[in-house]
């Protein structure tokens, strides 16, 4: 989170953004390897697609390669 302060709203929405990727990575530890890398890397892949078009420099933007899974 940066240090700008906001709104109740926005504060809230945010919560609810961070509750649900939660939710969205539990579920994955659950999914077998080779369907929780695939997942792992369509995640990585809209990320990646995400910040290139809201960052001005697109090589700040992350790649796949640098995920890491962990190791059951």
């Amino acid at each position: 989170m940066d240090d700008r302060k906001r709104s109740l709203e926005e504060t809230l929405d945010y919560a609810i953004a961070i509750g649900r990727f939660d939710s969205a990575f539990e579920a994955c530890e659950r999914l077998n390897r080779d369907d929780r890398q695939s997942l792992l890397r369509q995640v990585a892949s809209r990320l990646t697609m995400r910040l290139k078009s809201e960052t001005p420099d697109a090589e700040m933007a992350p790649t796949d390669a640098g995920i890491e899974e962990k190791q059951w």
